[in-house]
């Protein structure tokens, strides 16, 4: 799928001014986000004038991320498998789920089993780090029902990307899902990693990007 950058202007789907498009996806958004404060639920919010994704728990922000890159669009019309919905961008979206999932080893220590404490200060096992025990993908996504794929790329500033493993190597060998609709975030690596890592499934998102990402 070929995308257009959020700071670029594309050809729109319709006549209505760029403008006024912006403001309609606006409204809609703010709507959105009044109906998820009143209910209480978890929603990201990507506002793509600020650069800036975040974690809404009803009123009440948890999280803020910055994004470096917004990318966003649609396939295009005519595939049997390419539902064009001219609002896309104003649609609440639903139930996110992580590809790939994260995994965490989960340890039981069971009382009856420890032993004295070993007074050389030595230890058998020491819990690992937040980024050692759930490591950062290169690529990730965030998928929602109705069609829409959230990538998030991790990069540095410099060029830099996390180290290769075994869930990147995979998705490289798998054929990426044909989702209808995409947004592509580029984050740094430590921004990435938190967003993975702390991710609540089921969540929902809004997003209120530039009149910008039309038909590519």
């Amino acid at each position: 799928m070929a995308a257009c950058p959020a700071a670029v202007a594309c050809a729109p789907d319709t006549a209505r001014p760029h403008g006024l498009e912006w403001l309609e996806a606006r409204e809609a958004a703010l709507r959105h986000r009044l109906d998820l404060a009143d209910s209480g639920r978890l929603h990201l919010v990507l506002d793509g004038e600020r650069h800036l994704l975040s974690l809404w728990h009803g009123g009440a922000e948890l999280r803020l991320w910055s994004v470096s890159e917004i990318t966003a669009g649609r396939r295009r019309p005519g595939g049997d498998d390419d539902p064009t919905t001219p609002d896309w961008r104003r649609r609440l979206w639903e139930d996110a789920r992580l590809a790939p999932p994260v995994r965490r080893e989960r340890r039981v220590i069971v009382s009856d089993s420890v032993a004295p404490p070993d007074l050389s200060g030595a230890v058998s096992w020491i819990p690992p780090g937040p980024d050692e025990a759930v490591p950062t993908p290169r690529r990730f996504d965030i998928r929602f029902q109705g069609g829409l794929a959230v990538e998030v790329v991790a990069r540095d500033p410099d060029g830099s990307r996390p180290p290769a493993g075994w869930r990147d190597r995979l998705a490289g060998l798998l054929p990426r899902a044909r989702d209808p609709y995409r947004i592509r975030l580029v984050m740094t690596v430590a921004e990435a990693g938190t967003l993975y890592r702390s991710l609540p499934e089921g969540s929902a998102f809004v997003a209120v990007l530039p009149s910008t990402s039309q038909h590519p």
